[in-house]
């Protein structure tokens, strides 16, 4: 359910496309520091980008040459700032318990897989969940709350998203920095409802073989063999409203620096991502959004 906030790399300028790659680089290196070399296996370019949210409150930043974690004789420009921190903190609480759902959720290998890893990040989680306290209770709480919903078979894909909705905007408080945290909370909980959407809509295919659920499904009375893409507009809306609200308590945020990587996130990366799930053309594993984008 993660790695859908990604810039647009056609519209990307030089300088923050550096920048970006500095961020990431800041963040595996501060997971590394804080909770160890296997536990940036929680790097992701969602928290990446409330990495450049906490930035944003600076004016300025330096950054430096390090040898990079897979490649140590490879060295990458990161970002020298605290305000990472929160980013790398919140990655391991949140991610360990995605693990746990995952344990409890799925079948077979997968289930053994995470069950096997929530062994391995116990310590990790430990230290975070006491650095962080009250999120660690807000994300266990809406998980719980996201999968009675679930069990439920709930055809409310606005109850289902305002679960990580509320995940993300339990975030504001960490990165406002001193700023007016309301504009970060409202950005950050349609974020969170877009990713939970988008995501569905990535997986509806899978979902409908395997037979798991899916808010979009359930919604339509979808089973296997019906024909998903006749829903893509209702589904592209809802999500492009989502957006909209983003982007509305984007321009009420106050940033200090980042400001144009970011609106390069929020405008055309979001748009493109939802484009290019619905075209079938996403690439997760791509750092940006290459194609996609079309209003």
């Amino acid at each position: 359910m993660f790695g859908y906030v990604k810039p647009f790399l056609p519209e990307l300028k030089l300088k923050d496309y550096a920048l970006y790659r500095a961020v990431y680089c800041s963040l595996c290196r501060m997971i590394r520091t804080r909770y160890g070399l296997v536990s940036t296996r929680f790097l992701s370019y969602d928290m990446t980008f409330l990495a450049l949210l906490s930035l944003s409150a600076k004016s300025s930043f330096s950054t430096e040459k390090h040898p990079c974690s897979v490649n140590p004789f490879k060295k990458h420009s990161v970002v020298e700032d605290d305000a990472v921190i929160p980013a790398a903190d919140a990655s391991i609480v949140l991610y360990y318990h995605k693990l746990r759902d995952t344990a409890i959720d799925a079948k077979g290998i997968k289930k053994l897989g995470a069950k096997a890893a929530l062994l391995l990040f116990r310590r990790a989680y430990r230290r975070a969940g006491t650095v962080i306290p009250a999120y660690d209770a807000e994300v266990r709480l809406q998980l719980d709350r996201l999968n009675e919903l679930e069990k439920a078979n709930s055809a409310s894909i606005d109850a289902t998203s305002d679960c990580f909705g509320k995940i993300l905007s339990a975030l504001a408080p960490m990165i406002s920095n001193g700023r007016n945290p309301i504009p970060f909370e409202q950005l950050l909980y349609f974020i969170g409802k877009y990713i939970y959407l988008v995501d569905a809509a990535d997986d509806l295919s899978d979902d409908l073989k395997n037979g798991d659920y899916n808010p979009i499904a359930v919604r339509r009375h979808l089973s296997l063999g019906d024909y998903e893409t006749q829903y893509h507009g209702e589904v592209r809306q809802m999500l492009l409203d989502n957006l909209s609200a983003a982007a509305l308590a984007f321009e009420l945020a106050e940033t200090e620096s980042c400001r144009d990587l970011l609106g390069n996130i929020i405008y055309p990366g979001l748009t493109g991502i939802v484009n290019a799930v619905l075209d079938g053309t996403y690439d997760a594993k791509s750092s940006v959004v290459e194609r996609g984008l079309r209003i």
